[in-house]
């Protein structure tokens, strides 16, 4: 009986220490406990705290509020006069995933598929794909959206009618960055893609290629006579979250009349144009993917080239910042995505542009964070800084939705780095460098964007020893 017990206890601590990964070598030690004080935190978009505490054990927030009680293990890290925000989420991305290259053209139409397999008859059906199988961390682009302040992804191949589906991702660089989701996310388009087939060739084409995909699913659900990959696949598909990307406003009417021909719910990847049938979305209340691409302004010093600008690109050039606002205003759920946004720079600025043209801060944060969460239904996970959630959040030296701000800190599944380390301490002043029992004075001016200095030593010669002095 004593053996049957021993063998279960190491069995029990086997399991306990069970790991996907082994270590190379011994593992990384870290604090049990990392304790920021003194900042300004949204724990959510209605919930700001101010001189606030947040505690992080592992890669979950332990505790957050004014009047935290710190472990006396906790490293503690001064925040004061800083501002802390969740994670935000982007839902429109291909972050990490291979290009997609068309094939090369033979001189002659293609008609039939030339994909071998049990696959959907055209190449720009495509729902088998998995995101989750072609992810690799792409380092670099993390590291653009983290600038931006995003801390977690939805990326998918941006390619054909039916794309496949996503994979949800936090921006990390090692094996902890596919998080698990319980209902798939899939997307969908108008847009053939890369696909060489000659059908579809127009719009109208693709609204038919997919309304015939969508009844082969129906019909295939019912029957099993033979074996098709793609059908198969877009079924598990269809009762999960479903993305439909357009290009114009006009696409998401034509889009919803599909989604109620199936008794389907798509939430739409907008193209930032929707304010202008805002009075036929506002009765469907969708969920909205705008992007904050807004037009840049035209030149119009000429007079000439100024009588070609259509009044219509005028109009979207002067409304498109108010879009967000206006979706909200009228009861439609929103979330921002950075598409087409190489430089976080531009990010904030377009984003600020959108709090100044009447988004508050509030529904701003809510759209970058808890609404796509809910979105994808991971919003028990992350979206907010409460207790129990991913310890995913970004540290700025100000508001950045209230003013141009630098990024501080990024902290991903409770791991820190440290992008602009503070420079408190003032170098400047006279000092004694001491080398083998020499001394050397030196003395340094200025300040810490711009230090100078000098060294004094002494070099022997023939008669004496003389002082010198170097910058």
């Amino acid at each position: 009986m004593k053996l049957i017990l021993f063998f279960c206890f190491i069995f029990l601590v086997l399991q306990a220490d069970a790991q996907l990964k082994p270590n190379n070598g011994a593992a990384t030690s870290r604090p049990a406990f990392y304790a920021l004080k003194g900042a300004t935190i949204y724990i959510s978009p209605e919930k700001k705290i101010s001189n606030a505490t947040i505690v992080v054990k592992g890669d979950k927030i332990y505790a957050v509020g004014k009047n935290v009680r710190i472990p006396k293990e906790a490293v503690v890290i001064d925040c004061s006069d800083k501002v802390i925000l969740p994670a935000f989420v982007e839902l429109n991305s291909s972050i990490g995933l291979p290009k997609v290259k068309a094939k090369a053209y033979k001189g002659r139409p293609q008609y039939e598929t030339s994909k071998k397999g049990a696959f959907y008859w055209n190449e720009a059906i495509h729902p088998e794909i998995n995101a989750n199988l072609l992810y690799a961390p792409d380092e670099k682009a993390n590291e653009e959206l983290i600038k931006m302040g995003f801390g977690f992804a939805l990326t998918h191949q941006q390619d054909g009618i039916a794309q496949g589906s996503g994979a949800f991702v936090a921006l990390t660089n090692d094996e902890k960055s596919l998080l698990t989701i319980q209902q798939p996310s899939s997307f969908f388009s108008f847009k053939k893609g890369v696909s060489r087939q000659a059908y579809p060739s127009s719009q109208m084409g693709s609204i038919a290629l997919l309304r015939q995909t969508l009844y082969d699913a129906k019909w295939y659900k019912d029957n099993d006579e033979e074996k098709n990959i793609s059908l198969e696949e877009l079924n598990k598909q269809l009762t999960g979250h479903l993305f439909f990307e357009t290009s114009d406003k006009l696409e998401i009417l034509r889009a919803e009349k599909i989604a109620n021909e199936f008794q389907l719910k798509f939430n739409f990847i907008g193209s930032g144009n929707e304010f202008e049938i805002i009075d036929q979305l506002a009765p469907l209340k969708p969920t909205v993917i705008l992007p904050l691409n807004f037009p840049k302004p035209f030149d119009v010093e000429n007079p000439y080239i100024s009588r070609q600008i259509a009044l219509s690109e005028l109009k979207e050039w002067e409304m498109a910042p108010l879009n967000p606002m206006l979706l909200k205003q009228r009861g439609i759920d929103i979330c921002l995505s950075s598409a087409q946004q190489k430089k976080a720079i531009d990010f904030w600025k377009n984003l600020r542009s959108a709090v100044q043209h009447g988004l508050s801060i509030e529904d701003a944060l809510n759209a970058l964070t808890l609404q796509p969460a809910k979105t994808t239904g991971v919003d028990e996970l992350l979206g907010t800084l409460d207790v129990g959630k991913l310890a995913s959040f970004v540290i700025y030296d100000n508001n950045p939705f209230e003013t141009k701000s630098t990024i501080l800190e990024a902290w991903m599944l409770g791991k820190q780095k440290i992008y602009s380390p503070e420079k408190n301490t003032d170098l400047a002043g006279k000092y004694n460098l001491l080398i083998n029992e020499k001394k050397f004075p030196i003395e340094i001016k200025g300040n810490s964007k711009k230090y100078s200095g000098k060294i004094t030593y002494q070099i022997p010669t023939e008669e004496s020893v003389m002082d010198t002095t170097v910058k």
